[in-house]
């Protein structure tokens, strides 16, 4: 909290204080979503314009700063109710995952996704992709009770790298989980038949970075995945994200940067890939 004015020696005073706000009567154990999704509904608000209004009237603060706890699906509109509860502008700082904002951004690209008539098929794992030709032709998707297929014009992979299993590294070498496609360096040298310690450097930090968080798939201007001779897996697959080759997360640091620009690009060219087949 911090009190007016501001100017180019800042405010005059900032202090620090704990705010009172659980969704369940224990103020302990509660991430930052739960809080979050708490303060979506009306009881969760007002306990939080409660007691930021107690500490206002007690700091004579304008400015409150709080964690990224204004909810989920209605932090715009909390805020603002927030701000005439209370008379003071707030707004959010950032904060350990995981991440509110993060989660504010899933729902509402999930929401246009629908809003497109997308299907979203939660809890489903590809396991098993069929492939006839130059054509990827059906995705097998398995659930806890059942595994469904999907007839599919045109595909984007985006399984992610190590953590998210995309890429599995073990005394066989380094491979693509879903589909086996081949993976090579940062270099587009194979690495397929390497073992994942061959692929890590001799000093333990180093502003390059291990070379296994570089391998990937390779990939052509359209985003396709391709083969040791450049040719394309298959016309109607692309690939996005850390799956990619050269892609090297802990020294690029662009956070979901690549992410988002490589999924952009990949999801544009499979929709003009749809357009002309159709």
């Amino acid at each position: 909290m911090a009190n007016r004015p501001y100017g180019e020696e800042g405010p005059r005073k900032a202090v620090s204080c704990i705010l009172d706000v659980s969704s369940s009567g224990k103020p302990f154990n509660l991430s930052q979503i739960e809080i979050a999704q708490f303060v979506d509904h009306d009881a969760g608000l007002s306990a939080l314009a409660n007691s930021i209004e107690g500490q206002v009237l007690k700091t004579g603060a304008d400015y409150v700063a709080v964690p990224p706890i204004l909810g989920v699906e209605h932090a715009r509109e909390n805020r603002r109710q927030l701000e005439e509860m209370t008379g003071a502008t707030v707004f959010e700082l950032t904060a350990f995952p995981p991440s509110v904002p993060g989660l504010r951004l899933q729902t509402s690209l999930e929401a246009v996704f629908r809003k497109a008539d997308g299907r979203l098929l939660a809890g489903h794992e590809a396991t098993e992709v069929r492939q006839a030709g130059d054509l990827v032709q059906v995705i097998a998707a398995r659930a806890p009770r059942r595994t469904i297929e999907i007839r599919s014009t045109a595909v984007v992979l985006a399984s992610g790298k190590f953590l998210a299993g995309g890429l599995v590294g073990d005394e066989r070498g380094v491979r693509e989980s879903l589909m086996g496609l081949p993976i090579v360096d940062s270099d587009l040298i194979p690495t397929g038949d390497s073992r994942p310690q061959r692929l890590t450097g001799v000093i333990p930090l180093s502003p390059e970075g291990h070379p296994l968080f570089g391998v990937g798939l390779a990939f052509d201007s359209s985003f396709h995945p391709v083969a040791a001779d450049g040719s394309p897996i298959a016309q109607n697959l692309f690939a996005a994200g850390s799956v990619l080759a050269g892609y090297n997360y802990a020294v690029e640091k662009s956070g979901l940067g690549v992410a988002l620009a490589t999924g952009f690009a990949a999801g544009a060219n499979a929709a003009a890939y749809v357009k002309g087949v159709q």
